[in-house]
């Protein structure tokens, strides 16, 4: 799914311009963003928390060149699923999306 499918299912949904709807699904990842940079990890209840990780410094074998690389201290933004949502995710029947 690309963010104009969520945008033309928000807005058909709730009988709003696509525009507006870009503009909310736009704020909701902003706000979820800023959240995270603050420290503060979002949570949504059913479906997880989204947390900003530290990732350490290390050295890594690169396959190709055979050489070792250092790979700088990096965040990274991090979904922890809720458990509904890995219930779901691993159940046994699929759930089709409707178009």
């Amino acid at each position: 799914m690309k963010k104009k499918d969520l945008v033309r299912a928000l807005a058909a949904d709730y009988e709003l311009t696509q525009t507006l709807a870009g503009q909310i699904i736009d704020t909701v990842f902003r706000t979820i963003l800023d959240c995270a940079i603050s420290g503060d990890p979002y949570e949504h209840p059913g479906f997880g928390r989204f947390v900003l990780k530290e990732l350490k410094k290390r050295v890594i074998h690169n396959v190709n060149s055979r050489e070792l690389v250092s790979l700088p201290k990096r965040k990274i933004l991090r979904l922890i699923p809720s458990r509904r949502l890995n219930q779901k995710l691993n159940s046994k029947t699929k759930r089709r999306h409707k178009k």
